[in-house]
């Protein structure tokens, strides 16, 4: 069984462009017509989840030969280069889409960025918020500097119930640690015993998403792997992602972990549309952003029902956008798979199709989607409350034993 810590490491940001040249982007987006062609709809706010830049390996596996940090500039776990121009582009490409919302200078009523409270996720927001707002006319504060200061908001990774890890969450970790014992997952990991057996040998004690992720950016780096790696090619890729999806899957198992895994985030997203379609929305911003993680997207994925295996790539987005017409308000999402992808195009919702009514969308996800008088702390801890409540009644248990006993005697 893996080590839940280990796991954790993994989830907190696991691995595994240039912009297209095309000047309509924003036009293509800023209305949508409908399958009839007889309505069309303007789009009116977005709120967009993206995962960090490429960053190095979080750690490294017991017997790795490039266990030195310095094989890593900036450290284990830090954004490289390459992540920052990653989102670089994606801020590019994100005041292209939305030019017609944002538009030409930055103004903290129309935008909000939003981040995990982690190095590379807040370093991806301020590099997203450099590409997307270059200071121009009278915004110029330093010729010799083509950037000016956006503020990134965070809070405590322990209580990030939009972007952080459902992990530091009592309740689901006690959720996922059930499942973990369940008889479909151990029969699901026994299947790739011998395999699993065999790296562990070589490589360490340490959890298989995360040795994957490292072998491949050490091969992507150029490091010479170890002569034990080649025996791997005699497991085709189907068995290693076939043990990604068990892990995976088991994030969003249930609608109680889908709840905490993304309920809270898009119950926040979906109110905020709301209370933009009711002109209730203070400030009336038009853009949201999350600088968030791979299971930032894919917990959300998996819990819209779209049955999303693959871990994001680095710089990946989801997009939901609220439009008007017909006198009512609507939902679409995008995902923006890789960084190079120009326009991808809507996502099909289950039981609603590719633009859906806001209400309807409520509607859908109304088992995952948090109470009024349901507060994400009081819910995570519920876990311990009932492991006390628990202990108190075995005790008095005990106690009431206890007194009849000695009347006995």
């Amino acid at each position: 069984m893996l080590h839940l810590r280990t796991i954790i490491i993994v989830l907190l940001g696991a691995n595994i462009f240039e912009l297209c040249q095309c000047k309509n982007v924003a036009e293509n987006l800023s209305e949508v017509t409908s399958e009839n062609q007889s309505v069309k709809y303007e789009l009116i706010f977005a709120q967009i989840i993206h995962r960090h830049g490429e960053r190095n390996v979080l750690k490294a596996y017991p017997n790795d030969p490039y266990a030195n940090e310095s094989y890593w500039p900036g450290g284990f776990g830090e954004l490289t280069k390459v992540g920052k121009k990653q989102l670089f582009d994606l801020g590019k490409y994100l005041r292209q889409r939305y030019q017609k919302l944002i538009g030409p200078h930055y103004s903290s009523k129309k935008v909000y960025i939003y981040s995990t409270n982690m190095d590379r996720a807040l370093m991806s927001a301020e590099s997203l918020a450099a590409g997307m707002f270059p200071p121009s006319g009278d915004a110029i504060w330093n010729d010799e500097l083509n950037w000016q200061p956006i503020p990134i908001h965070t809070r405590d990774l322990t209580k990030d119930y939009l972007t952080g890890s459902p992990f530091f969450c009592p309740r689901f970790e006690q959720l996922y640690n059930k499942f973990c014992d369940s008889p479909e997952f151990k029969y699901q990991s026994e299947k790739h015993v011998d395999f699993i057996k065999y790296l562990e040998a070589h490589a360490g004690n340490i959890s298989m998403p995360l040795l994957f992720q490292i072998l491949e950016m050490e091969k992507e780096k150029g490091l010479e792997l170890p002569i034990w790696t080649r025996y791997i090619s005699h497991f085709t890729n189907d068995t290693m992602q076939q043990i990604l999806d068990i892990h995976f899957q088991a994030l969003t198992k249930t609608k109680e972990m889908q709840k905490f895994g993304a309920g809270f985030l898009l119950k926040e997203i979906l109110d905020r549309f709301k209370n933009k379609s009711l002109s209730l929305l203070q400030p009336d911003r038009s853009v949201w952003i999350f600088s968030g993680h791979d299971f930032s997207i894919l917990n959300m994925l998996r819990t819209l029902n779209l049955n999303e295996l693959q871990v994001p790539v680095y710089a990946s987005s989801l997009y939901f956008e609220l439009y008007k017409g017909n006198g009512s308000h609507f939902v679409q999402v995008f995902y923006r798979r890789t960084p190079t992808e120009n326009v991808p195009p809507p996502l099909e919702i289950p039981n609603c199709g590719t633009i859906c009514p806001l209400d309807k969308f409520y509607e859908l996800y109304a088992d995952i989607l948090p109470k009024e008088y349901e507060d994400f702390e009081t819910l995570c801890n519920s876990a311990i409350a009932m492991i006390i409540n628990h202990a108190q009644c075995v005790f008095a248990l005990f106690l009431t034993t206890m007194f009849y006993y000695y009347q006995s005697v």
